[in-house]
């Protein structure tokens, strides 16, 4: 048994137990795919997203050895913003992946690429 004699089951799983990484996974192989770059607002809200969920490990971490209602508030402040962001990212994720693929089978062209200039 396995992703090749059941490859919905496969994926539901992989949905369900790990979304960022389904989303991310899909998203990396429509980019080589289709030959994309990352854009530079991608690759920013990425490193937003990855600091703010470091700064909730570091959070935990203090709350569980200083044990006060003070950092408990903040713990659970980070976690809710940091959830809300994610989400947010994955969401917008989600949407260019979804419309790259509508674009390529439609055959339509996405936006043009940069221009190199040569001396």
């Amino acid at each position: 048994m396995g992703e090749s004699s059941c490859p919905s089951c496969c994926m539901l799983l992989e949905a369900c137990c790990c979304p960022g990484l389904a989303v991310s996974a899909t998203r990396f192989v429509v980019m080589e795919r289709h030959n994309l770059g990352l854009d530079e607002g991608d690759v920013r809200l990425i490193h937003f997203n990855n600091c703010l969920q470091c700064c909730v490990c570091i959070a935990h971490i203090v709350d569980f050895i200083v044990d006060s209602p003070a950092t408990q508030c903040c713990e659970t402040t980070l976690e809710i913003i940091s959830c809300i962001v994610f989400q947010c990212i994955q969401g917008c994720m989600i949407a260019q992946t979804n419309r790259e693929i509508q674009l390529k089978e439609d055959g339509t062209k996405s936006a043009p690429g940069g221009i190199v200039m040569e001396r």
